[in-house]
């Protein structure tokens, strides 16, 4: 990882992350951000973060090597792709609270949400893989 690029944990077979990494990758002029896809069969643990755990929520990787989780891990990603003013409203008291919890709920239901359910082999979101072809090209 070079010195200023953000790892973003993704999970390449949901399609709703997919469409918003193609997005974020549109924005990436400089290559601050470098998207890593979990589901993917070659991934390997990072940190001690295995891959069910990455898949419970988003998590981002700074350069420095921590862990930013959930919402905050899109702060992250879109205060570096130069929506500042954006995340700092997200970043107010009421606001950040009503975010936080709104990814917390659709993390924990976006298996069901995106139709993927019936197709995870564990509680944890293991699932079962496809090609080994990246999902964002």
């Amino acid at each position: 990882m070079t010195e200023s690029k953000i790892q973003l944990f993704v999970d390449g077979d949901c399609p709703l992350c997919r469409r918003e990494v193609r997005w974020m990758q549109s924005l990436n002029n400089v290559n601050k951000v470098e998207f890593i896809d979990i589901a993917s069969p070659d991934f390997e643990s990072v940190d001690r973060h295995g891959q069910a755990q990455l898949m419970s929520q988003i998590h981002a990787r700074t350069s420095d090597g921590n862990w930013v989780v959930g919402a905050d891990a899109f702060r992250l990603v879109y205060r570096t792709l130069g929506f500042r003013s954006l995340v700092w409203l997200s970043e107010l008291p009421l606001i950040c609270q009503l975010i936080n919890v709104a990814y917390r709920i659709f993390a924990r239901y976006r298996l069901t949400i995106t139709g993927r359910r019936r197709k995870a082999t564990h509680s944890s979101c293991n699932m079962t893989r496809g090609n080994a072809t990246s999902p964002y090209s």
